[in-house]
């Protein structure tokens, strides 16, 4: 199999902007129902949450919420920090008989205050009461992810995982079971919202918004002393559009959105001077679209506070939610750390990179590749762009192979003074990965370079290589 190349070389700079956006649509038509939302404390009494396991409480947490007034707060009691009785940890809430067949998922919204390295699955038991009160119905259950962050869990509801015995003709009780196939006992506090039913056209509506404004959740760029004073008015026309898109649709919450609360509280850190005393940072090289040496250690670093707890996850794809591996470290007296995850040979498999500074979310990085990395150096000849060529213009227009990608860079980084930077070792101001397919950027890559990576790259389809 032929292996993933990339250039590493002098360029142009790469400016991120914010697109408008064509999100206008009022919520999709179609059956949906909000089965328990959390609105109210009313949804707390008998008439709503009717049973909880184990010897916790609940209560309705107004700063922790994606719809409604709040989330539905489980506190786990530390006398009681086990989740490996037989059905797990779990509370029912009670509602009107459901018709179940008139809709194509349900699903729930779910978040823990703080990421946990244990194996957890999350069961929906939708269950007829006039046939049996535990053992009828439908079980659905799926691997989770307990990192801190927002998780809609949507369910199809023709795939259940198994079928109860003794299925009755109407739904009226959802029981939600958090299981912890670890082994070991686990302790966590958790937020759950938005139990809710709905059909294809409304499902598929709303992940189109979604897939809409988590491309202006990309288009931010990462957040540095540098740039945060010109991001204003782009996070405030996303806040905008996620707003939006939380009034039209119940759920609403785009791939990306735990990048984009990283990214804005990183901006919230420098527009309100903490900034100074919140050190995190990592060169901005490390970026979406970015590529690793093959058989080397995915080596990651950057500075911060004394004492911190620095930990990344690598994930298979942008979409998967359980790492295949974790790596931690905690920062030195210097400030400087750095880790590694193991060397892994070349493929077309791309992963992802979320990054933590004691639990918080700071960076995540998309689309990573791991393939042959080449340092292009020199001055003027290895300079020459692609579009000075005699038939760059052609080679740029036919350029399509996303897996040759190119770390562009401006010829002198600068600071916000506008003068050289003092670190450039560490950072390179205004860099960014973009692969052949991005012509305007294309156009300023080394032409020399180019031409010697792209008989090693993958031809135009990639439909018969073995990921």
């Amino acid at each position: 199999m032929k292996r993933l190349f990339c250039l590493l070389l002098s360029g142009i700079l790469l400016l991120s902007c914010l697109n408008g956006s064509m999100l206008t649509a009022t919520a999709a038509s179609g059956n949906a129902l909000l089965f328990n939302g959390f609105n109210s404390t009313a949804d707390l009494n008998a008439t709503g949450v009717v049973a909880l396991a184990g010897s916790s409480t609940k209560a309705l947490d107004t700063t922790n919420k994606m719809e409604g007034a709040g989330s539905l707060r489980i506190d786990m009691a530390a006398t009681n920090p086990n989740f490996l009785n037989p059905y797990g940890y779990y509370f029912d809430v009670d509602r009107s008989y459901i018709d179940y067949s008139k809709y194509n998922y349900v699903e729930v919204l779910y978040k823990s205050d703080v990421a946990h390295a244990g194996s957890y699955n999350l069961q929906l038991h939708l269950i007829d009461t006039a046939v049996s009160v535990a053992g009828s119905g439908y079980d659905y259950d799926t691997a989770i992810s307990l990192d801190g962050n927002w998780h809609r869990l949507s369910q199809n509801l023709a795939s259940p995982y198994y079928t109860l015995a003794g299925i009755g003709n109407n739904i009226n009780r959802i029981r939600v079971i958090l299981l912890n196939y670890t082994g070991a006992y686990q302790q966590t506090d958790m937020n759950i919202d938005g139990l809710f039913f709905c059909d294809n056209a409304y499902y598929t509506a709303r992940a189109a918004a979604e897939q809409e404004v988590a491309a202006q959740i990309a288009a931010l760029p990462q957040v540095t002393e540098s740039n945060y004073l010109s991001l204003a008015s782009q996070f405030t026309a996303v806040e905008t559009l996620i707003a939006q898109g939380q009034t039209n649709y119940v759920n609403f919450l785009p791939a990306n959105f735990a990048d984009y609360v990283a990214k804005k509280t990183r901006y919230n850190a420098f527009a309100s001077g903490s900034g100074v005393t919140n050190n995190f940072a990592m060169p901005n090289f490390f970026a979406d679209n970015m590529m690793f040496q093959r058989n080397k250690p995915m080596n990651l670093f950057g500075v911060s506070t004394t004492g911190k707890t620095i930990y990344a996850e690598l994930y298979e794809t942008n979409e998967t939610i359980v790492p295949i591996e974790r790596a931690s470290v905690t920062v030195p007296t210097s400030g400087n750390w750095s880790l590694s995850f193991a060397p892994r040979e070349g493929s077309y498999q791309h992963y992802r990179i979320v990054v933590y500074e004691n639990n918080v979310v700071m960076r995540v990085i998309h689309t990573v590749y791991i393939g042959e990395l080449w340092l292009a150096v020199g001055q003027s000849n290895m300079e020459y762009r692609l579009d000075w060529e005699k038939d760059g213009a052609t080679e740029i227009a036919n350029a399509n192979d996303p897996y040759l990608r190119a770390l562009i860079m401006t010829n002198n980084p600068v600071g916000t003074s506008g003068t050289p930077r003092s670190t450039p070792a560490f950072d390179i101001h205004g860099a960014a990965w973009i692969d052949s397919t991005n012509h305007a950027h294309l156009a300023g890559v080394s032409s020399n370079a180019y031409y010697a990576a792209k008989p090693n790259c993958l031809s135009s389809s990639a439909s018969s290589i073995s990921k």
